[in-house]
């Protein structure tokens, strides 16, 4: 099971209860990504969701180079879903099956 939301506070208390919970800090696609906020997302031992217009090749590297796994929300298209793959994306929520 993984817990996503767009509530840090929420997705905090998992983890206090529930130390080795899977959690991912969900995001539109307006939020700053600064070295400062994706170590803070490491220290907590948080992943990502990060809507699929947001999502580059550099912020990839760069969410990985954290150790931080990275979900792309919501690619509902073929070849942007096969870049996201190609680039190390652990995650694709989508709605399509192809």
């Amino acid at each position: 099971m993984i817990f996503i939301s767009f509530q840090w506070e929420n997705l905090a208390e998992i983890r206090r209860q529930e130390p080795g919970q899977t959690v991912q800090f969900l995001t539109g696609d307006s939020h700053d990504f600064s070295d400062a906020f994706l170590d803070k997302v490491a220290a907590e031992g948080f992943d990502l969701d990060i809507h699929v217009f947001t999502v580059t090749r550099e912020l990839v590297e760069r969410i990985h180079a954290r150790g931080i796994k990275l979900n792309v929300w919501t690619v509902d298209w073929k070849d942007r879903a096969a870049n996201f793959v190609e680039w190390g994306v652990e995650y694709i929520t989508s709605n399509i099956f192809e």
